[in-house]
């Protein structure tokens, strides 16, 4: 069981963390595209896991998608005739593939080494954001100290940033009325009161002394609204359970 981990967001509090750590690194998103030194990198959104896998990254070093399931490569014709017009990606030494996409674009991405994949389907972790999804991960496998760092938009006050805004996959930029800051900080909530009691989580940017987190003592605490684990926001949970019980 891992007793300790530093996991990185992609604010600018975090420019000038060292990888000299006792224990493990875990990363988020675009990390990957400046170091190899993260012992995993999370990613959530198809974009950056399709990015991820054809830069050839994930071939190498360690990374953890959620919600996807490796199939050997010779079932792919049997998938790719119930799509229209698929975008097929495949290298000569592939073994495997996953499939990503929506009604109006279906990607067939070929993977040569699966097993350095590590796919998880927690139903507490369903909906989650990247870094919400490493912490949640993180938790799930009995963690009694987290660290966080670079994680910006939630641990100080005025405008967040992130290091790559502006860049391939990412919003140009981000404010603190943005909705997806707001469901991060609700998501973020949830976990803490989840994790209560279960271990100690702490901010440690080199920006920043270490302070203990407490998710009852933090600023937009009162403010958020409520996210459900394995649902979503709790107006949308309310809306959508009332029309499934009509």
């Amino acid at each position: 069981m891992l007793e300790e981990v530093t996991i990185l967001g992609n604010g600018p509090s975090r420019l000038g963390f060292e990888f000299n750590t006792d224990h493990p690194v875990w990363g988020c998103n675009a990390i990957y595209r400046d170091t190899d030194e993260c012992d995993l990198v999370f990613a959530v959104d198809m974009p950056v896991q399709k990015e991820i896998v054809e830069s050839g990254y994930y071939r190498d070093n360690k990374v953890a998608f959620a919600d996807i399931d490796p199939l050997p490569l010779e079932l792919i014709d049997m998938f790719t005739g119930d799509f229209n017009n698929p975008v097929i990606s495949i290298k000569e030494d592939d073994s495997h593939f996953i499939i990503q996409g929506n009604d109006s674009r279906t990607d067939f991405l070929g993977l040569k080494n699966p097993h350095l994949i590590t796919t998880y389907n927690e139903p507490r972790l369903k909906n989650l954001m990247t870094g919400m999804s490493a912490l949640g991960y993180a938790m799930t496998l009995g963690v009694k100290t987290i660290n966080l760092i670079g994680f910006d938009g939630l641990e100080f006050e005025g405008e967040p940033s992130n290091i790559y805004e502006g860049s391939d996959n990412y919003p140009t930029k981000y404010t603190t009325e943005d909705a997806v800051l707001q469901v991060q900080r609700s998501q973020f909530i949830a976990l803490l009161e989840w994790f209560y009691g279960k271990g100690s989580l702490y901010w440690k940017n080199p920006l920043d002394k270490e302070d203990e987190i407490k998710y009852n003592e933090l600023s937009y605490y009162e403010s958020s609204e409520r996210w459900i684990l394995g649902e979503g926001l709790e107006s949308w949970y309310n809306a959508n359970t009332m029309r499934y019980n009509c």
